[in-house]
């Protein structure tokens, strides 16, 4: 047990002050949970109350500590689809719960099924485990409600996808109705913009969610990753 673990194991169930806010560190990744634990440590209006490992420790930790946001962190590319999918049980079992996945493994798919089992949703870049600042304003952002892209971690993240070409797939004109979407057009403003029927319309945004792997349900929440997808590329964000 390290030191921070020793430290979280004695305090765990200690109330946080009213008002700040509690996360729990989880990951398989034993480093990066504690380098994310003590950045979040030092954040002046955040109180780090478990350090979970495995997922069963997690739902033990959620059902001990009752936290506003889960900050997981992962090293390995083959376990970000079963953070993803614990994601979007969590969107059901305690929606007002904020998740942020930090890793480098994480593709356009995964990151946009994310973002779409809830508006609670964050993603960073491993290399701001060691930003306080930003993981902190990650796990404010999303308890708040609001999805969290930071634009570092979005230009890294656009240029791993342009190389295997998972953006690429959307054609000139769906490029065009997604860069409307991104500045929150409804379709009927996209059709008159565009000089396209309404269906027409329609017919470009399910292309563009299938190439995006963004699936029928969250119909809300999949208008605003793909949003936030186009405004990360374009440097928005």
């Amino acid at each position: 047990m390290t030191v921070v673990t020793q430290h979280l194991a004695a305090t765990a169930d200690v109330r946080s002050t009213p008002g700040r806010l509690r996360v729990i560190v989880a990951g398989g990744a034993l480093l990066l949970r504690e380098g994310i634990a003590r950045a979040l440590a030092t954040g002046a209006d955040t109180d780090v109350v478990a350090v979970a490992g495995e997922a069963v420790a997690l739902r033990v930790a959620i059902e001990r500590t009752r936290p506003d946001v889960i900050v997981n962190g992962e090293d390995q590319a083959d376990v970000i689809d079963e953070r993803v999918d614990l994601a979007a049980k969590l969107a059901v079992e305690c929606p007002t719960l904020g998740v942020v996945v930090v890793s480098d493994h994480v593709r356009m798919s995964q990151l946009a099924k994310l973002l779409a089992t809830s508006p609670r949703r964050g993603y960073l870049r491993t290399e701001r485990v060691t930003d306080a600042e930003i993981l902190c304003r990650a796990s404010e952002s999303v308890a708040r409600g609001e999805p969290f892209l930071d634009p570092t971690s979005s230009a890294a993240f656009f240029l791993r996808s342009a190389e295997s070409d998972e953006l690429a797939a959307l054609t000139p004109p769906e490029r065009q109705v997604l860069a409307l979407i991104a500045q929150g057009a409804s379709n009927r403003a996209i059709a008159a913009t565009l000089t396209l029927t309404t269906r027409a319309v329609e017919r470009r945004v399910s292309s563009i969610f299938a190439k995006l792997d963004l699936h029928d349900d969250h119909l809300h929440n999949r208008r605003v990753v793909a949003a936030l997808l186009m405004r990360s590329h374009d440097g928005l964000l």
